[in-house]
């Protein structure tokens, strides 16, 4: 009956053994116990005595709840290669659950890759609506191509955007200084 419970995705041990002469198949389950921090030093467990801190069962199913209870979070200080004269990035963000190691949901805790992220979705909005209006396209592309149109648009621009455009310029490898 257990056996039916049993997920044929865990490893089990099985040895075969003799009882009263009679060769019987024993199968023991494997379990494994791991002892370590992996809450980068945030665990409230860190406090109590090893003997009594709780043991933590990880299942699939429960994950994320484990995750979330140990209060995890992450800090790092990083290259900043969006702005090269800050030159170090500090980074920090709760980890509460398997999605928080999404790309997008790291992006969201970082207030530069937002700014960024948000430049992005103006530019996309901005793409379709050139697409789609013949006659906006055609003025775009004319203030585009006459430098002195352009270059009040760029002094009009705020100063993120300004930064903004220049790293966009500098990835196409444009020189607008």
């Amino acid at each position: 009956m257990i056996n039916n419970l049993i997920p044929k995705s865990r490893v089990n041990i099985t040895y075969e053994m003799e009882v009263n002469g009679v060769k019987k198949a024993k199968e023991l389950p494997f379990k494994q116990l791991i002892l370590a921090d992996l809450s980068n030093g945030t665990s409230k467990d860190r406090e109590k005595n090893l003997g009594e801190r709780e043991i933590h069962e990880v299942a699939g199913p429960n994950l994320n709840e484990l995750m979330s209870k140990m209060n995890i979070n992450y800090s790092a200080s990083i290259s900043n290669c969006i702005d090269s004269k800050q030159g170090v990035l500090k980074v920090g963000f709760k980890i509460d659950s398997i999605k928080s190691f999404n790309p997008n949901k790291i992006a969201e805790n970082i207030p530069e890759l937002t700014n960024l992220i948000q430049l992005k979705k103006l530019l996309k909005e901005y793409e379709s609506c050139i697409d789609n209006n013949r006659n906006f396209r055609n003025l775009v592309n004319r203030l585009l191509n006459q430098k002195d149109d352009l270059d009040n648009i760029k002094k009009q621009l705020p100063l993120d955007a300004a930064i903004s455009y220049k790293i966009i310029a500098k990835e196409k490898g444009e020189n607008d200084e």
